[in-house]
């Protein structure tokens, strides 16, 4: 049943029942009609053999032709159109008949002239002759026959034997239903091969809107048919362009949309954590001076510690206003509303002044600074933001460096680059604390860095000024402390 229902079923059952129909309507036709098509077609050729014989009877009689002449010509004639024909005289005498069935036709001849006719079924009679369907009691067939009495008396019988035709419709019968036989075999093949070719190419379209419900477009329409199979499956080709292309769109618009909602939740995370922190940050100095503040208007400790509570008072604004700052600048960077200013400078005197700015806090530890980048050492880059990076890494280094230690800075020449290390003696940074350090108000060592008025956000500078060069930084745990570093570029 499912195959009745494919393509293939429908082709084969419609060429099926059209062959069918047609040797149906074949043997119908044959079987009722063809007689009466052969009578009829049959009786307009005695009609016509009637008159050519009576032409020839004329021209005999008027002596035009001679009666061996006569006898040729009619003979003929009747061969030729399968008819038997026979004249006889006004008196009686048989003028001529045409070979085979003579002795028939005399007594057919006998019985018209006597009137013994009446069984035959008239088809056409006038004036000059009669036509019928007569049937031969003694041959027991039946004939088609014409016959009429001429100007000189004489009588003129020709009839054609239409017992054949019956015979014949069976034989065609039989010859119609073996061919519709091999038809319907061809047939059966040939629909088979044709609803191969013709759904194959449907087959395939029909896995393309497969794998499209399953929203895979990538599939293509290959074929060639050259009909309009071929149609449909470049509109499919379009359609699944079109699809892909519109699921490509609203793909990338929901990974926008995602990222955008993304980055306002870890915008208000951020905005949150830095109120949180700042909110932090500003408690301890705040409270120092609002205490200090107060220890004064109180007159605690007397005029000889007023002094001392002013510095300290003085000391924590700086602090806060140092760490305004910062977030200032820091804010700017990571907003990208700061221009940067490429412009070419030697990066060893820069760590010279810085070193030199740095001196007071270096002799109170009795630290060591070497500088051991070789000059000259140009690079290209926004000289202040990388002044900022290199005095955050210095101050760091410092502020972590053990009394009497060692900070080192060096250059190692990196392809187009130039790597910078600023190096301490101390403690190592905890693996955990790593990736850490670089995230605003982060502190490794919290009292410690309270202790030498850090805020947390020196690398976070840092980390901002080199995304927004386009260039490495980073820091390495060493077996006698800290190295700090950053990429520059070394060519224009």
């Amino acid at each position: 049943m499912k195959w009745f229902r494919s393509i293939g079923g429908k082709i084969a059952t419609l060429v099926l029942g059209s062959v069918v129909g047609a040797v149906l309507l074949l043997l119908i036709f044959n079987t009722f009609f063809l007689e009466n098509y052969y009578i009829k077609s049959k009786s307009s050729s005695l009609v016509k053999t009637y008159g050519v014989i009576e032409g020839y009877l004329e021209d005999y009689n008027d002596g035009r032709i001679d009666r061996d002449t006569f006898q040729q010509k009619v003979s003929a004639y009747c061969e030729n159109v399968a008819a038997s024909a026979i004249i006889q005289r006004s008196d009686w005498g048989i003028a001529m008949t045409t070979q085979g069935g003579a002795e028939a036709l005399k007594r057919r001849m006998v019985d018209i002239v006597l009137g013994n006719d009446a069984d035959g079924e008239i088809l056409k009679k006038n004036s000059r002759f009669t036509l019928q369907k007569a049937h031969d009691s003694r041959s027991d067939n039946d004939y088609l026959e014409i016959y009429g009495f001429l100007n000189e008396g004489d009588t003129l019988l020709v009839r054609i034997s239409i017992e054949s035709i019956r015979d014949n419709v069976g034989v065609l019968n039989g010859f119609i239903i073996r061919v519709g036989l091999i038809i319907c075999a061809l047939d059966v093949i040939i629909s088979l091969f044709l609803a191969r070719r013709i759904s194959k190419p449907i087959k395939k379209l029909s896995k393309i809107a497969d794998r499209m419900g399953d929203m895979d477009f990538s599939q293509r329409y290959a074929e060639h048919t050259h009909d309009e199979v071929d149609i449909l499956g470049a509109n499919f080709n379009a359609l699944a362009d079109k699809l892909e292309k519109t699921i490509c769109d609203y793909k990338n618009a929901n990974n926008e949309l995602t990222n955008e909602l993304d980055k306002a939740k870890r915008f208000e995370e951020s905005r949150l954590d830095f109120v949180g922190a700042v909110s932090h940050e500003l408690k301890t100095p705040i409270a120092l001076i609002g205490g200090y503040a107060e220890a004064i208007r109180d007159h605690v400790g007397g005029p000889d510690k007023t002094a001392e509570y002013c510095d300290i008072i003085i000391d924590e604004s700086n602090k806060m206003a140092d760490m305004v700052r910062q977030l200032l600048s820091l804010n700017q960077l990571e907003a990208g509303d700061g221009q940067i200013e490429i412009e070419q400078f030697d990066v060893s005197d820069m760590a010279d002044g810085i070193i030199e700015a740095k001196k007071l806090l270096t002799e109170d530890k009795s630290i060591t600074i070497i500088n051991s980048i070789g000059k000259p050492c140009s690079v290209y880059a926004d000289s202040m933001l990388i002044e900022e990076v290199l005095t955050n890494y210095l101050t760091n280094a410092i502020n972590h460096c053990l009394p009497h230690g060692v900070i080192t800075i060096r250059a190692e020449r990196m392809a187009d680059d130039v790597r910078i290390y600023v190096k301490n003696t101390g403690d190592n940074i905890p693996e955990e604390s790593m990736d850490k350090i670089w995230d605003k108000f982060y502190k490794v060592d919290k009292a410690r860095t309270r202790a030498y008025g850090g805020n947390g956000i020196g690398l976070s500078i840092v980390k901002a000024i080199m995304v927004a060069h386009n260039k490495s930084y980073g820091v390495n745990n060493l077996p006698d402390g800290v190295e700090f570093y950053i990429d520059l570029d070394a060519k224009a």
